[in-house]
This record gives C-alpha cells, structure tokens and sequence, in this order.
C-alpha cells in the first residue's frame, strides 16, 4: 500500500509539516516498507539519519490513529500506538527523540533508579499508557518489569507495531561475548504480536564483498587447486580474506601450508618460509599478499592472480 507512488507521496505529505527537515529517499522508502509490514534493516553512514526510520515511521501511526480517512483503503491503527526499542548505550537512549514530539521514555538501569529513589515512580507502570516509545537498554529484555508490560492488557493493545534495534551489528559481537543480553532480542520478537515490524539500523555492519567480512566470490579459489595469489589493497582487508577462506577450509590438515599471508607486519623469516613453500611444495596453493609482493615477484608456476579492492 505505501510502497508506490500514491503511498509514498501520503507519507512525504502527512510529514511535511511535522519535520524541520527534508527527509531523504531512502529514508521515506525504509519507511514505507515498515508501514507495509516489511522487517528493515537500514545501513547507513552516522549521520546519515538512522533514528529517522523510528520517529517517521511513529509519527505516521501516529497520523493514521487520529485520522484513519488519509489513506485508502483505510488503514486501522489503534489509539495512541506504542513500539519498543532497543539502544545499546544509555546515553543514546535518553537524548534520541528530543524535539520530535513524541512521547518517549528510556528504560534502563540508571533511569529506573532514578525515578525509584528520586521520584517515587515505576517507570514500568509508566510506560503502559503514557508513551509511544519505550526505549529500553538489552538487559531490560529479560527483566520481570519488561515481561509484565508486555503482558499488560492495555500496553499490548495498543503494542506493538514495531520493535527497533539501533547498532545491530553489535547482536552479532557485544551478543556473543560480554554482553549476551542482546540475544534476548530474538526470543523478545516471539512474543510479540504475530504482525510485529523489525526496524534494524547500523552504519558498521558490513556487507559482502570488499567492506565485509564475507567474500563468497572466491570460494572458487579453495576448489580448483590452482597456484592462486590474490593482491589486497590493504592489509585489512587481507586479513578478512584470509579468516574468510581459513574458515571455509578448516577440515584440511595441510591448511597452515595451503594458505599463507604475505605483508610488511609479518617477520621476514615468515614471508620468506611463505614464499619458499609456494616455490617447492605442492600443498602451498594460495597466497594472500598486499602489494609488498606485487613488485618484482613473478614465480615460473603462478596460474591464478586476483586484485581485490
């Protein structure tokens, strides 16, 4: 309904007046498809307007719950819709949507006691009918307070249109090691409400390819047994390149030998071994060098060589 013409057109039209700011394409796009139902996951520089995906996209339900006539067919949303997000960092949560006239309370370990201590306040009890945004920390994930208001009659009747998770990339990193709250995540979006919309932002992860770590271009290379040396432009990237083919070739034994790193931070000893094992041994295939190695070096049986980046 919103990704086309006429959609896209409503939405520039009904935010309009209620930014100080001309959005850009891409942003009112991602809106449009989270407002149709399609999971997002935005990837975009810092500063390139990451949160704008959040408040545009509540500011329009927000304009739909008021006046369900500005589209057709009519669109129902309930009165004073509510979504959760997810932010990684307490200074984030707290300073996001100031100045976007929507209702938003951060929930997180400092604000919680806060209000406890200073105010006498639940922020929970809070949450179920006066905001439109909860922004929570990961380790509130898990909480009994969050479990309660996701349960809670009129919390979940105006619930959950969306969920958000800003710094996704860090599901993936910070999830895994030291703060595994972010895993929760997953098991959150379960138990919401079957219709429920994952708006993901991130300017870090990286995609395939060149800025990534994930080079399925080459898995060619580890098939064909051929005397192979790929140039990077960096040492970086060299790096990636080589945990990428390491990783899709573990199961061989002959691996430290097969697959080798050439560069300037490497011991002279070690390029040296490198360069004298793809001479003699029949085992050492591919070499993965900066170009350190692209001058002067033409070995007599070289029968693959790639320039990535």
């Amino acid at each position: 309904m919103f990704s086309t013409p006429e959609g896209t057109s409503l939405v520039q039209h009904i935010l309009a007046p209620l930014l100080s700011f001309q959005p850009h394409d891409y942003q009112i796009e991602g809106v449009c498809k989270s407002l149709d139902g399609v999971d997002l996951l935005a990837i975009i520089p810092t500063g390139g307007g990451k949160t704008a995906y959040l408040f545009m996209y509540m500011l329009i339900l927000q304009a739909l719950a008021s006046n369900p006539t500005l589209c057709t067919p009519q669109r129902h949303v309930p009165a004073n819709p509510a979504m959760v997000v997810v932010f990684p960092t307490n200074r984030l949560e707290e300073e996001m949507f100031k100045g976007y006239h929507i209702e938003a309370l951060a929930i997180n370990a400092n604000t919680l006691r806060d209000a406890r201590i200073n105010r006498n306040k639940n922020l929970w009890h809070t949450a179920r009918e006066e905001v439109a945004m909860v922004l929570l920390s990961p380790e509130q994930l898990s909480s009994k307070g969050f479990k309660d208001l996701l349960y809670h009659r009129s919390f979940r009747s105006r619930l959950l249109w969306a969920l958000g998770v800003d710094e996704i990339h860090l599901l993936d990193t910070w999830g895994t090691a030291f703060r595994k709250s972010f895993l929760q995540i997953g098991f959150i979006a379960q138990r919401m409400p079957s219709n429920i919309v994952i708006i993901a932002m991130t300017a870090t992860l990286l995609p395939h390819g060149p800025g990534g770590w994930c080079f399925p271009a080459l898995d060619w290379v580890l098939a064909n047994k051929k005397k192979t040396i790929i140039y990077c432009q960096t040492i970086h990237l060299q790096f990636r390149v080589m945990t990428y083919l390491w990783n899709k070739s573990a199961d061989r034994q002959d691996l430290p030998i097969c697959l080798r790193m050439y560069n300037v931070l490497n011991t002279p000893e070690h390029n040296r071994e490198t360069l004298q094992l793809y001479r003699e041994s029949s085992k050492s295939q591919i070499v993965i060098a900066t170009d350190s190695l692209c001058v002067g070096y033409s070995p007599k049986d070289i029968e693959v060589a790639i320039v990535l980046g």
